[in-house]
């Protein structure tokens, strides 16, 4: 099997979305917030961000999720 390139043609703005929504600690608990953060955190780990995916895991598990 071989390993996938990650085509970062797929995330153009992805430095404008990591400066308009940075992560943040002091997030209240919100379902569409927490789920944004899972989903983010899944394309970051694709892309091989294994640090900011971390972070959003943290972030989402922070704002409830899984409910």
């Amino acid at each position: 099997m071989t390993e996938k390139k990650v085509n970062f043609d797929a995330f153009p703005n992805r430095d404008i979305f990591m400066r308009v929504f940075p992560p943040d600690p002091f997030i209240s608990e919100s379902l569409e917030l927490s789920l944004a953060l899972a989903n983010r955190s899944a394309c970051l780990h694709r892309a091989k961000f294994y640090r900011r995916a971390a972070q959003d895991v943290e972030l989402a598990i922070r704002c409830g999720y899984p409910r």
